[in-house]
Parts: structure tokens; C-alpha cells; sequence
């Protein structure tokens, strides 16, 4: 092989010969190939009459010579095909072994398997010695699927891209009369390549290597780079190189676009060592895919529910935590038209607690004209789709709506055409029917999802504007560039931490001749030097932060040394990022003043008369009357519409109350409270309440980790109420029940000149004796002693008149309460009475009276304002001394 040599001065894909094959190692390389090819085929035609005869170059990238080399009759697989071929090859035993359930578990291991078969064949190698036991076992596996997959292949009468690659399979003819060979800028050939190259030598063929390096830095025995120098005549290109610093990506990002802004008018190409990870994205026109339009979002929602669907009792169930999740995109709402009276019904049936909804529950409470309802019977038509035909038919869309769903018209091709491609996988026969391929009832969404991989990198028609454009380093094309910037060239991104190294160690593949880690890097360093060094401007950016391990690549130190460059550190100002990114305020970066709120405005008659005070009112009078005129009077309170998957705390305690309920009632309709005083009650009836409660609640409990919430935390609840029966028997000490008030509603007027007040609670459990009445209230979260005060002087009149109890249902323990908490706030202090003497509402009389008169609040910061929600707007600590 014939092997040039030319300086990073020089250009070396120019002067495209015809009746030649040029082939490219980089898909960019091709394209500008062609480029030139037809520019000088333009210029030559202005001045010279064309030979009609003469024979036209072919332009080939690396893997598509590669593979026109190796010929079959039988057709050849590609992508999902051949994924599907591995997973109908798999015996039950391979399974077993690598823990296969349905399609979507086998993707990455056939991913695998067939890279890992590409490298044998790319490196020649038919067998592998000198394993260690854990690799050992998976070679043999995959040896074995190997047979099976062949053989699956050769029934079907198919091959595959990878194992078509055999000696006898090679043959020239496809290369079509061609005699001559140019391939540019290769700088590593494997084995198969060399026996290639041997091969069409061999053959008569002319072959010409193109490199841009010096001669000494390429190993013309190996035909591989042996190191990277910096050339003798760089000078003369490299005019400027600029070397830039930042702490964090956002401020890299404003420095590019700083750049963009001073050199708008000329050429400027961005390469970007980060390029499909990095956080700012969307501020640069990439190539646009199928993923990128509103009909992808919409069909991701759709999958999701349908994955979320799910039998309850014999009757289908949409899961609320995804419906939730869902109905906040924009597409989804779009699509069904979501109107905000019925978001309102809808938010209302979540605050009663569903977890999950089924058909007639949606109909019942909602209507059959709710959103919810219209989506329930698509995810419920489209779990009965059981072939990919079906579903490419019924994602038609209507004609209008297609339109908006893809943006435009300009894109209703490519997706017909995606959709095409994606049926045509029935039709070869590589399917034998969906249902053994996603599990059990799953056939529909496992569709659903194969369309949505094939969907998500599906290229459609992206932005001609290259001054905005970013690419990844690989797409950097071998020519000269006037200015060039280079991004997160970090050592964090090159060179590349992560090396695939799936089964052989860096160790085994030196001893095997696979290419490894340090071959790597000085292609790496190599793609990089010829980069900066066949430019005349370039730009390089980094993030230089200790916090996040991260600083310039080695590579870019060693060019700063070379060319004696210093690297400059980025600061910027709040003033810059503005001009930057919003040029057109008229802000100009000023930023709003605000005023400590320390007003309550409202105006006492309108009030509505009587005006009710609760028992949590009760208690954010005392602790703070702000907290207390935001929830109660503003009535401020957070409209998140959120589900949880898992029970929660709230879902949790309103269980044990009704559990507590339900058996405490039991009692009162037998009106036989022996259990009661004597503290003996059998688990077995606890639990037969708590199962009739759970079976009531089915809709409204968690599905996730059902098991645990039943072998755990439903018994717990069991135990508490039992351990609770035993505490109070104590507490009785004999004494004689006469009846129970189980959630009783209590009431008392409360004297007030201004407005008509009353007090409103509801007690867990009064227990009434012959001697006296003992109050109890059964708590999942904190206590709060005050509430039995209030209770007290509602029910008896006075704080001091009832037995007050706290049972912490968690902890199992029964907390008598002794003092009068109602007068004190949380810190202890005495309120208003400072001998803490007043035994009824005449404390809270006061409070109220100056609460409703003054309509200003103390601004003291406590412990618990960290954790308030309402902490964004009263800003205590933030605006004001903390106290």
C-alpha cells in the first residue's frame, strides 16, 4: 500500500480523482468529499467541454466497504431485526442463565453479544484462552447462543451483518470494475483491515493511504499511529489559539455565546467533546428527530399509562400517580382538550385519596364527559392492539391534527415513512406472533414502546443556521477551518475515562492485539492536535472546577506548552449574562425590590357570622396568627395536584382513626365495654375490621409493596389497637363504662362583641364513667396537648373537668396530659393569663379579640418557620433580625 504523507498545512481531500474509490473513516469526511468533488466538476465545466466516458469516483465510508466485501444470498438484518432474531433464538436454559422474562431484558445483552462477536471478527481472533472463571462462563453462554442464533438465521433464510464477515464470503466483485483505492486519514488498521488490504493487493488492486501527519509518528509495519508531534510548519496555519477556563458549564456557555456575538459575520465552527450530554442544549440548532416533536410526548404519556394499567378485583384501573404526572404535559392536554372545570372535578377526587381509578368510579364522580374518562377508554381500546400493524394504523392521527402533532406538514413524510419501516418487521418473518415476546397482558404496551425506540432518533429536518450549530469532536471534517471552537475539552471528556470493556480486562486485550485504552487516547490526542493545528483561529473551553473534579484536559496542556499559551479563568457578572441572553429587556438587569409583610388585611365583617374556630385554629392562634390568617381567613393554601405511589403520612393516619372507629363502634353498638375495662381484645377481630377497612379502601391504598404494608404495617396497627386496650383498661382502674362519643362533633359559642364565634371539634374517643369522662385522641404525627384542652372546655366546660389522653399509635404509648396547655405557646410561655389559671375560653376569648382587631403580627422566627409553608411569604429571618 502506497502511503502519502502531508503536513497539517497542506489539504488532503482535494483534487478528487474519478474512476477511483475514495473511502472515509468519518461519515463528515464523505460528505465533504462529494462536496469538493462536484465543485471543482462545476468549475472544469465552465472552461472545458465534460467526458461523457469518463468513469465517476465512488464515495464509500469505511463500513459500508467493509461489508460490500463480504456477500450472502440471504438477506441481511439490521437493528430491531436482529434484536428480535436474539431473543427468538434464546433457549429456555439461556433464559434462565441470564435472567430473561421478556424483550426489552434482552436488549443491552444482545447488544453485547453482537459487539463482542464484531470484535472477534474485526480482530480475527476464533477462539478465546486464559479466562478467569465469571468470564469463562459468559463466553460459553454466548458460544452457545451463537449456535442457536445461526441456526435460527439459516431456517428463516437471513443473515447477519456481523457473522456474514468469513473468508469465504469475500469477494471483490462488488467493488464493480474499480481497480484504484484511495482511503483518507486512517491512522489505525485492525487485522481484518490488513488481511483486506493483503487480499485486494493480492488481487491487482492499487491502494493509496492519505495521512496528515508526520511520517515518523505512524508505524507503517502495524499501519497504526505510534505518537502525535506538533508539525514544523504549524506556524504558518496556526495564527491564534485561546485557551478559556470556567467554574461551571452555565459560564462556558455564555463565553460561546459572547464569541458568537463578535465574529457573527464570519465562519465560526463549534465542536463540543460533551456533545450529546451537555446541560445547555437547546441553545444551539441540532439536528432535529422524531423524540424532538409534540407527537412523541403524546405517545410517551400514552405508553406510560398504558404500562400503569392494571387489574383490580377483576376490574381495569388507571394508576392516579401517573395520570397526575401525565395530564401536566402540555401535549396530553392539548390532545384531550382538557378544559379547567373539569381539572377542578378532577383535583377534587384526588383530594379524597384515590390511588388508583377505574371505569365506574370516573363515571360515577365525574362523568363520562371528563378528560379522565375519554382517556380511560383509549388506554383501554389500545391494550386490545396485538400487532404492530394495528398500531401504526390507529397513530394515523386525523389530518389537521397530525399537522400540529409533528409541527408543520414538512415532517408528515418521515413519520409515514418511520411507520412503514416499523411494520415491515412483521413481514420478515422473524415474528411469530407478539404474545411471548412482553409477558403476560403486556402485548400492547411492549408495542407501544418498540415504536417509541424506532420513533425517538428517527432524523427529521433540523436548522441550516451552522453559525449556531454544535457537533460532537468526531464530526470535526479533515480540512482547514478559519475558527474553530472547541468545548469541554476537559479531562473529564477527553481523554474518554470510560473504555468499553465488556468481558476482557485492558490486560487480556494487549495480550489479544485488541486495540486498548492507550491506542485510544493518541487517536483521541491525535483528532485533537489536527483539529487546532489546521486552523488559523482556534478557541478551547474547559471547566476548571476542584468541587467537581474537573480541569483541562492533558492533551490541551500539552498544546499551551507547545505554542506557550496561558489559559484565561472566566468570571461572569450578572450585567454580562443579561446582555447575553436578553438583549432586548428593557429591565436592563434591575432587580425588584419587595417590603416585609407585616399586615393582615381583611375586614372583620365580612367574616361569616358565626365565625368557627377549630381546634388546629385553636393552636396557630397561640403559636402564629399570620400562619393562622393565611390558611383560615386567606384560605392560601398549596394546590399541587400530587399523588404518591406509597402510603403516606396523611393516608396513613386517616387509617388508623377509621380503624380506631370501626372497632371502638363494634363495642358501642353491643354496648358490652368488658373489652374496654378489662383490656383484653383478640386480634383476630381487630384484623377482620382492618381487612373489611382495606377491602373499602382498595382504590385509595398503595399496590406497590403491598405485601409489606400488609405482613407490617397494617399488624402494627393491629398491635397498637390492642396495646391500646390494655393502657386504658389501666387508666380506669376499675371503674364502670357507661358509653362512648366516638368522633363527636363539639360545639360552644365563645363571647365576642364584634362577631358571632363558635368553637368546633371533633374528638377521637370520649369515654364516659360513673365518675368521670376521659378524653383521648389518637395520634400518627405530633402532639399537640393544647387540642385536648380545647376539646375539654367544648365538651365539659372547663379544661381541667375531663381525663386527657394522647396515644401515640406508632409507639404504642397512652400520654396523660396534667397541665393546661391551652394558655401557653410552644415555647412554654404563659398567653395573656400569666398565672395560667383560666380553665375555659376566656384566654382564647382574648386572643381572638386581638387578633381580629389589630390585624398585625409579630415577626418571630421559631424552629418550626424553617419547615412552614407558607415561609416564602411571610420571609421571617430573611427580612428581619432573627429573633
Amino acid at each position: 500500500m502506497n502511503i502519502k504523507y502531508y503536513s497539517y498545512t497542506e489539504e488532503i481531500i482535494k483534487d478528487i480523482e474519478p474512476g477511483k474509490i475514495h473511502i472515509f473513516p468519518k461519515s463528515a469526511d464523505k460528505s465533504l468529499g462529494k462536496e469538493i468533488y462536484m465543485q471543482d466538476l462545476d468549475r472544469k465545466e465552465s472552461i472545458e467541454v465534460p467526458n461523457i466516458f469518463l468513469k465517476q469516483p465512488k464515495f464509500m465510508g469505511l463500513g459500508e466497504f467493509k461489508t460490500n466485501l463480504f456477500l450472502s444470498d440471504e438477506m441481511v438484518l439490521r437493528e430491531e431485526k436482529q434484536v428480535i432474531a436474539f431473543y427468538r433464538s434464546l433457549s429456555s436454559k439461556n433464559r434462565k442463565e441470564l435472567g430473561v422474562e421478556s424483550y426489552y431484558d434482552v436488549i443491552d445483552i444482545a447488544a453485547n453479544f453482537l459487539n463482542f462477536f464484531k470484535l472477534l471478527k474485526e480482530y480475527r481472533l476464533t477462539e478465546v484462552r486464559d479466562l478467569r472463571k465469571w468470564q469463562r462462563k459468559i463466553y460459553d453462554i454466548f458460544l452457545d447462543i451463537e449456535k442457536n442464533y445461526m441456526k435460527f438465521l439459516s431456517d428463516k433464510h437471513y443473515t447477519d451483518p456481523t457473522f456474514i464477515i468469513k473468508d469465504e464470503n469475500y469477494s471483490s466483485k462488488s467493488l464493480g470494475g474499480y481497480r484504484d483505492i484511495v482511503i483518507y486519514n486512517k491512522i489505525h488498521f485492525t487485522p481484518l483491515e490488513k488481511w483486506i488490504v493483503e487480499k485486494l493487493e493480492a488481487e491487482g488492486f492499487t491502494l493509496t493511504l492519505k495521512l496528515q501527519m508526520d511520517k515518523d509518528d505512524f508505524c507503517e509495519e502495524t499501519l497504526a499511529v505510534k505518537g502525535v508531534r506538533v508539525g514544523k510548519n504549524i506556524p504558518v496555519t496556526t495564527k491564534k489559539i485561546e485557551v478559556y477556563t470556567a467554574d461551571d458549564e452555565f459560564t462556558e456557555l455564555l463565553k460561546v455565546l459572547d464569541i458568537q456575538k463578535k465574529i457573527k459575520d464570519t465562519d465560526i465552527k463549534i465542536f463540543d467533546a460533551n456533545n450529546e450530554n451537555y446541560k445547555y442544549n437547546s441553545f444551539f440548532n441540532e439536528t432535529r428527530c422524531i423524540s424532538d416533536l409534540p407527537i412523541f410526548s403524546l405517545l410517551e404519556g400514552l405508553h406510560k399509562l398504558l404500562s400503569t394499567l392494571e387489574e383490580i378485583d377483576g376490574e381495569l384501573a388507571l394508576e392516579l400517580h401517573t395520570v397526575v404526572d401525565i395530564i401536566k404535559g402540555d401535549e396530553i392536554s392539548k390532545y384531550y382538550k382538557i378544559a379547567p372545570e373539569d381539572l377542578d372535578k378532577f383535583k377534587a377526587l384526588v383530594n379524597e385519596g384515590y390511588k388508583y381509578l377505574t371505569k365506574y368510579v370516573i363515571a360515577e364522580k365525574l362523568g363520562e364527559e371528563n378528560f379522565i374518562h375519554r382517556i380511560f377508554e383509549d388506554i383501554e381500546q389500545m391494550r386490545s392492539y396485538e400487532d404492530l400493524k394495528k398500531w401504526t394504523g390507529e397513530l394515523t392521527f386525523s389530518g389537521e391534527e397530525l399537522e400540529k402533532l409533528l409541527d408543520g406538514s414538512e415532517n408528515i413524510g418521515k413519520y409515514f415513512e418511520a411507520l412503514s419501516e416499523i411494520e415491515v418487521i412483521e413481514d420478515l418473518d422473524v415474528v411469530d406472533g407478539w404474545k411471548n415476546f412482553f409477558g403476560h397482558g403486556k402485548t400492547a404496551e411492549g408495542l407501544l414502546k418498540l415504536i417509541l425506540k424506532y420513533l425517538e432518533f428517527k432524523e427529521i429536518g433540523g436548522s441550516l443556521d451552522t453559525a449556531s450549530r454544535k457537533q460532537g469532536l468526531e464530526e470535526i471534517k479533515t480540512m482547514k477551518n478559519k475558527n474553530i471552537l472547541l468545548m469541554n475539552i476537559s479531562d473529564s471528556f477527553i481523554p474518554k475515562n470510560k473504555q468499553n470493556t465488556f468481558l476482557f480486562t485492558e490486560q487480556q486485550k494487549k495480550n489479544l492485539g485488541i486495540k486498548g485504552v492507550d491506542e485510544i487516547r493518541l487517536e483521541e490526542k491525535y483528532n485533537l492536535f489536527r483539529a487546532v493545528m489546521t486552523s488559523e483561529n482556534s478557541t478551547i473551553l474547559a471547566v476548571k472546577n476542584m468541587g467537581s473534579d474537573s480541569s483541562l484536559s492533558p492533551f490541551v496542556e500539552e498544546l499551551m506548552e507547545e505554542f506557550k499559551v496561558n489559559s484565561k479563568h472566566l468570571k461572569q457578572t450578572t450585567e454580562n449574562y443579561l446582555e447575553l441572553i436578553r438583549p432586548g429587556s428593557e429591565d436592563g438587569g434591575k432587580l425588584s425590590g419587595g417590603e416585609k409583610p407585616s399586615k393582615m388585611k381583611f375586614q372583620v365583617e365580612e367574616l361569616k357570622a358565626p365565625f368557627g374556630i377549630t381546634a388546629y385554629m385553636c393552636d396557630e392562634l397561640f403559636n402564629c396568627k399570620y400562619k393562622m390568617y393565611l390558611r383560615y381567613l386567606v384560605k392560601l393554601n398549596r394546590e399541587e395536584l400530587e399523588v404518591e405511589r406509597n402510603l403516606t403520612r396523611r393516608e396513613y393516619g386517616n387509617l388508623a382513626h377509621e380503624l380506631f372507629e370501626a372497632v371502638l363502634k363494634k363495642i358501642e353498638l353491643t354496648k358490652d365495654y368488658s373489652l374496654l375495662e378489662s383490656g383484653r381484645i383478640e386480634v383476630g377481630i381487630v384484623m377482620g375490621v382492618l381487612e373489611e377497612l382495606v377491602g373499602r379502601r382498595r382504590l385509595k391504598l398503595p399496590r406497590l409493596n403491598e405485601r409489606y404494608y400488609r405482613e407490617i404495617i397494617y399488624k402494627n396497627l393491629a398491635d397498637s389497637v390492642g396495646e391500646f386496650f390494655r393502657k386504658i383498661s389501666k387508666e380506669l382502674c376499675g371503674e364502670q363504662v357507661k358509653g362512648l362519643l366516638i368522633e363527636e362533633l363539639l360545639k360552644s359559642d365563645i363571647k365576642n362583641k364584634t362577631i358571632g364565634i363558635i368553637g368546633r371539634a371533633k374528638a377521637d374517643l370520649i369515654i364516659k364513667t360513673e365518675k368521670r369522662d376521659y378524653i383521648i385522641d389518637f395520634k400518627t404525627g405530633n402532639l399537640n396537648e393544647r387540642q385536648l384542652d380545647f376539646y375539654s372546655i367544648l365538651h365539659a366546660g372547663e379544661a381541667d373537668l375531663t381525663e386527657k389522653y394522647i396515644f401515640n399509635v406508632d409507639k404504642g404509648n397512652l400520654e396523660k396530659s396534667k397541665k393546661i396547655k391551652l394558655v401557653k405557646d410552644e415555647t412554654g410561655r404563659n398567653k395573656v393569663d400569666p398565672d395560667g389559671k383560666e380553665k375555659n375560653l376566656g384566654v382564647l376569648e382574648i386572643e381572638l379579640k386581638e387578633f381580629l382587631n389589630s390585624g398585625i403580627f409579630e415577626r418571630n422566627k421559631t424552629s418550626k418557620c424553617d419547615r412552614c409553608e407558607y415561609l416564602d411569604i411571610c420571609k421571617v429571618g430573611e427580612v428581619d433580625e432573627i429573633k
